[in-house]
């Protein structure tokens, strides 16, 4: 059995198969990727009805028998529409409890294409406004016009804005991680970015203000030292530790206080070697200087090579499954 490449007519008879582009690419992606290379995109998706995205939403709503409608904003209204009304749908919907209330089946009515977010937004005031004047009582809960939040949307501008105020990448990383993809989606990302100072901070950072506002959120020198070495070093270096550091707890345990049996219960709240090493130093150390390491954290054993009965076996089940598969892009 081999597969044959990807015709016009097979490309068309996969595109039949699914209601959007994203269900396409989705499940048949060697099909959309032959049809955009050869130009039948338009030729085989024209049954295909456009969907929208977080920056292209269209107004629909849904008017009932007993005067009573619902506006809403969506990006995917057959989505929305099975959100709305599916008994399965674990989302609170005006919809769905006005129809378990009454009875009744609404109409659900398209009102713009899919346009502009902004734009759609003032849209969906305007509708509302039509259907209270029309006489409608709006089962809408919150007040129309607004964006969801997750679907945040910044310009180069605020982008800019918002990136600069950091001192360098590296609290970028740390706090605005989102930021960052948005900017490289859009292309903004070396332009505003290199006007960071790279993963480094600047030199003389780390004030006397900025090591008192971190010693603050640690109750010893050992957390204090684990959260970050450099402004432990640099209080040291500026002989600040009694003015910044000397209400911190500074117990020091006796030497050879890490005995076998201390080591081994220090480890059973360790998940590795290396969380081990992060959370108990010097129980580390001394589990390694004394040779308890593997004893605490035992290899795990090589799992055996399958035999050639079981290899054939898999290679049968991939080869059936990859069969079942492909039924519609593959001829006998």
């Amino acid at each position: 059995m081999s597969r044959l490449k990807w015709t016009y007519e097979a490309c068309k008879e996969a595109a039949l198969e699914c209601k959007t582009k994203t269900d396409f690419i989705r499940i048949y992606g060697g099909a959309y990727q032959s049809a955009r290379h050869n130009s039948w995109i338009d030729d085989i998706c024209s049954h295909i009805l456009p969907i929208g995205n977080k920056y292209r939403r269209c107004v629909y709503a849904y008017e009932f028998p007993d005067n009573h409608a619902y506006v809403g904003l969506t990006c995917n209204l057959d989505n929305r529409h099975q959100n709305h009304t599916s008994s399965s749908s674990t989302a609170y919907s005006a919809v769905r409890d006005h129809m378990l209330k009454t009875g009744l089946t609404p109409r659900l009515v398209q009102l713009t294409d899919y346009i502009h977010y902004l734009t759609a937004a003032k849209e969906e005031r305007n509708w509302q406004n039509k259907y209270e004047s029309s006489g409608f009582t709006m089962l809408n809960r919150m007040a129309t016009g607004s964006l969801a939040l997750r679907n945040t949307f910044y310009t180069k501008e605020k982008c800019k804005e918002i990136l600069l105020s950091f001192g360098c990448t590296k609290d970028v990383y740390e706090k605005h991680p989102a930021l960052l993809t948005k900017c490289r989606e859009h292309g903004w990302h070396s332009s505003i970015i290199k006007k960071l100072n790279g993963s480094k901070r600047p030199n003389n950072y780390w004030t006397k203000e900025r090591c008192a506002k971190l010693v603050k959120s640690v109750s010893s020198v050992s957390e204090l030292i684990q959260k970050n070495k450099t402004v432990y070093r640099i209080i040291w270096q500026n002989k600040w530790s009694d003015e910044l550091t000397s209400h911190l707890d500074r117990t020091i345990k006796p030497k050879g206080y890490w005995n076998k049996a201390l080591c081994k219960e220090a480890s059973l709240k360790a998940k590795s070697k290396y969380d081990f090493l992060k959370k108990f130093p010097s129980a580390h150390d001394a589990s390694k200087r004394n040779g308890w390491l593997n004893e605490f954290f035992p290899k795990r054993a090589k799992r055996l090579p399958h035999s050639e009965e079981t290899k054939k076996k898999m290679r049968d089940a991939w080869q059936i499954r990859r069969a079942n598969a492909k039924t519609n892009i593959y001829k006998q």
